[in-house]
């Protein structure tokens, strides 16, 4: 959420949300975080976020594999729809 907020400061000059206002008006546990680092995962599942990890494959998956919510190969095998999103149209 912070990170968010700090990027959008970077092309706004005033963003209408403090980072407990998202908090707040999302919920930690509808944010999907991507992630390709297991220090990544690991902050994410302390925030209460959900992780799709996909890690680079020189890494040992069973660094995060326990901690993400999902672990994928590649960005192409992600189902929207495990996560409550639209699936992606043909």
């Amino acid at each position: 959420m912070t990170i968010f907020v700090q990027t959008t400061q970077k092309f706004c000059h005033s963003v209408p949300w403090t980072p407990a206002q998202l908090r707040f008006y999302f919920g930690s546990f509808q944010v999907v975080v991507f992630e390709d680092a297991p220090n990544g995962v690991e902050g994410a599942v302390n925030a209460g976020m959900q992780v799709v990890w996909i890690p680079d494959p020189h890494v040992d998956r069973s660094l995060c594999e326990d901690k993400a919510t999902l672990t994928l190969s590649s960005a192409e095998e992600f189902q929207p729809e495990l996560f409550g999103l639209p699936p992606y149209s043909s």
